[in-house]
Formats: C-alpha cells, sequence, structure tokens
C-alpha cells in the first residue's frame, strides 16, 4: 500500500485532534493491469478518536495506471474537502479537520497477501514534488 494523508498532530490534551485527511491510499492487490487499467483509490476523512469529525471514507475506482505518475491533492476549507487525481475529483467530504496537520507519506508491504512468485518485488512510491 502507498499511502499519503494529513493528520492532527494531537497536541492538546483534552482535544481529541487527530483526525485525517486520507489524500490517497492505494492497496497493490486493488490495482488493475492491462488495456484498461485502474486502481481503488482510498480518499476521505478518517475520525479516528475526533468526537467532532464524521467518518467518510471511501475507495472509488480511478481509471489510471499507478505505476504511471499522477497528481494526487486535497483542497480545503472549513466547510468542505475536495479530493483528487490529476485534476478529476474523485470525492467531496464535508466538515474536514480545521486544526494543524502534519503530512504522512509511507509504503507498507503485506507479505501475507502474496499470491505466489513475487518474492522478488519491491513496494516503491516515488515522489517528484509535495506542495503545501
Amino acid at each position: 500500500m502507498a499511502a499519503l494523508w494529513l493528520s492532527g498532530f494531537e497536541d492538546d490534551p483534552g482535544q481529541e485532534r487527530c483526525g485525517e485527511l486520507c489524500v490517497f491510499e492505494v492497496f497493490g492487490k486493488d490495482v488493475v493491469t492491462g488495456p484498461s487499467p485502474s486502481a481503488a483509490v482510498g480518499v476521505g476523512i478518517k475520525a479516528f478518536r475526533d468526537p467532532l469529525l464524521v467518518q467518510d471514507f471511501a475507495a472509488p475506482r480511478v481509471p489510471v495506471d499507478v505505476a504511471d505518475r499522477h497528481v494526487y491533492a486535497v483542497d480545503w476549507d472549513a466547510s468542505e474537502a475536495v479530493f483528487t487525481v490529476d485534476g478529476a475529483v474523485v470525492r467531496r467530504c464535508a466538515r474536514p479537520p480545521t486544526y494543524p496537520l502534519q503530512l504522512m507519506l509511507a509504503v507498507f508491504d503485506f507479505p501475507e497477501w502474496s499470491t505466489g512468485g513475487d518474492d522478488d518485488l519491491v513496494p516503491e512510491l516515488v515522489v517528484d514534488w509535495v506542495r503545501g
């Protein structure tokens, strides 16, 4: 899985400022290759322990080849978060977090999901740029 998310700092005791804006989350098992490539791209709000947020997360199938370069983004204000892939809106979520968020970017490996014959594969996420 490759993922980019913005997460609350949980920096204020008594305030559960731990919500998340998931800009993208792509699992290798949810990628379709071939002549019509696509991927389930997880995006949205993850409330975690923040009582002021509503969990609003989904993974719509997007017609992209994740091996190619793409621009994943979220633009938000106090009323709405708009998630896009290559400029096309894939989801809108109401009432995102309004507190400071830190950017998290990671690649995760799930060896137990192996279907065999892929021991030589190494998960990779190539990032050209990040803008805030």
